[in-house]
């Protein structure tokens, strides 16, 4: 009887380790993942994308989004810390902590973080695991009786879903995360303007770009497309897709590897029409 109980015990360790939680689940970091946010009363809509991501050092990456040239963040891939602002690179999560957990976002003024509860619940008709962190501003750290300044909900594999704060809130809309989307994306805000689903719509982001460039085409209704990159004098240089795709919002990444420096042009071709987009690479 003890033989069983034990070779239970070893089982039940096995499968609970093999169903340990990835932090980083909680952070998608995809080249080209894409979340769009509405904020409420206002009903203003804010969109953002990861445009770049640079390697520096095995452990480290520079994450960049479409609003800004430098990077927004960097994320420290063992211990699943993300840090903000580059000037000072404070600790923005610590997503390797555990539920209770207290950590200093920056100690002057005091701006600290408590993870308040985990639980499973549902997001885009699919049960995730949610985190929920209390942020506090001018209280001393580790004092959870007073009135959080905001508090920030992260879902395991969509990201940042919500933010409220005393008399308003951000919700996540919805969003693309390794080329799946996930909820409704209204429109997608890049430098210049917006992408609505109203027509058929390219764009890219950086443009001009020297390392790779996204982009992004929208959809109003179910269509057979291709996407193609021509050089300037109309030799087909890449496929980036060909297939069927349903109405919505989409980013496809172009890294040239042997092409010169020049001008190249995106192509999306439906049943109905053909778009191009002027693309400038910059070596």
């Amino acid at each position: 009887m003890r033989k069983i109980i034990i070779i239970l015990f070893i089982i039940l360790s096995i499968k609970t380790n093999s169903q340990q939680i990835n932090p980083l689940d909680f952070f998608p970091h995809h080249l080209g993942d894409l979340w769009q946010y509405i904020e409420y009363p206002t009903t203003q809509v804010t969109t953002g994308s990861i445009t770049r991501i640079d390697t520096i050092s095995v452990d480290t990456i520079l994450i960049y989004y479409n609003y800004n040239e430098n990077p927004s963040l960097k994320l420290a891939i063992d211990s699943s810390i993300i840090f903000a602002d580059p000037n000072s690179w404070f600790p923005w999560y610590r997503l390797n902590l555990p539920v209770s957990s207290i950590w200093v976002r920056q100690s002057i003024p005091s701006w600290w973080v408590h993870f308040k509860t985990q639980s499973n619940q549902t997001i885009f008709n699919q049960v995730r695991l949610t985190r929920e962190y209390h942020v506090y501003n001018f209280i001393p750290v580790g004092d959870t009786n007073g009135l959080p300044g905001s508090v920030e909900y992260l879902v395991e594999g969509i990201g940042l879903y919500k933010i409220t704060w005393e008399g308003g809130e951000r919700v996540l809309n919805g969003c693309i995360i390794n080329g799946i989307k996930y909820g409704t994306i209204i429109e997608v805000d890049d430098y210049e303007n917006s992408i609505t689903l109203s027509e058929y719509s390219i764009k890219s982001y950086p443009n001009p770009f020297n390392n790779s460039t996204i982009i992004q085409y929208s959809l109003s209704e179910l269509a057979q497309i291709s996407i193609k990159i021509y050089d300037i004098i109309g030799n087909e240089v890449k496929e980036l897709f060909e297939g069927i795709e349903s109405n919505g919002v989409y980013s496809k990444m172009w890294k040239p590897e042997t092409e010169s420096s020049g001008i190249y042009f995106v192509v999306l071709r439906t049943n109905k029409s053909v778009i191009t987009h002027k693309l400038l690479y910059l070596k």
